[in-house]
């Protein structure tokens, strides 16, 4: 019914649309995809404002390699999260010149996927569009491949510079000239300390030095 749909629809992106497993992502999206070829318009209402971008499209192959792929159906959040408009009946080639060069483990996964009918989920760089995406792939039938995604690049670009940030402060930490450390009130014991530090105890093992506390 419309109401379960909404229901599942729901559920679906509450995770993210990482729930590949069960069919259950399959159900829906391809049951979407059905009524929206159809041109029923509630079921196109629903497609129009998922949270994710939706893109269906057909494989193209060559000697048993993915060469290429067109555009049978997308979503506005598609558009909206890539940039990319008037792409439904293109191949990506002519949408995105230089994919096959710049990303072909991108063709390779959607290729993949279209050939054998296993979903796969990934976040992968796309170099041709400068993107982080995340990435659920599956197939509604053989050659035809759906992939519901999301652009992550600001939570990689965060997730890289806290790395950056927690290299410098190791570097820092250990570097230091003075003893330092860290201490656990909830404990009351020595949860880090630096080289110098532990020169500066007279201590040997790391795990002699957080046994203890300022109090010992």
């Amino acid at each position: 019914s419309d109401r379960d749909m909404r229901v599942k629809l729901a559920i679906l992106k509450g995770f993210g649309f990482v729930l590949v497993t069960g069919g259950l992502l399959y159900v829906v999206v391809a049951r979407l995809l059905t009524k929206v070829a159809g041109n029923e318009r509630r079921y196109r209402d629903l497609f129009e404002n998922m949270n994710e971008g939706v893109a269906q499209c057909r494989m193209i192959m060559e000697d048993g390699q993915p060469v290429d792929f067109v555009y049978l159906a997308v979503n506005e959040k598609f558009t909206s999260l890539t940039g990319l408009k008037d792409v439904v009946g293109r191949r990506v080639s002519e949408v995105i010149p230089g994919l096959r060069e710049a990303d072909p483990e991108l063709l390779e996964l959607y290729g993949r996927v279209a050939a054998t009918e296993r979903p796969e989920q990934v976040e992968r760089w796309v170099a041709s569009l400068g993107m982080w995406f995340d990435l659920s792939v599956y197939a509604t039938e053989p050659g035809v491949f759906v992939v519901v995604f999301d652009v992550i690049t600001l939570r990689k670009r965060a997730e890289a510079a806290l790395r950056e940030s927690e290299e410098k402060y190791r570097n820092l930490f250990a570097g230091a000239q003075d003893g330092i450390v860290i201490f656990d009130p909830a404990t009351g014991r020595f949860v880090s300390a630096n080289p110098a530090a532990l020169r500066l105890f007279g201590v040997e093992q790391e795990a002699e030095f957080f046994a203890t506390g300022p109090a010992d």
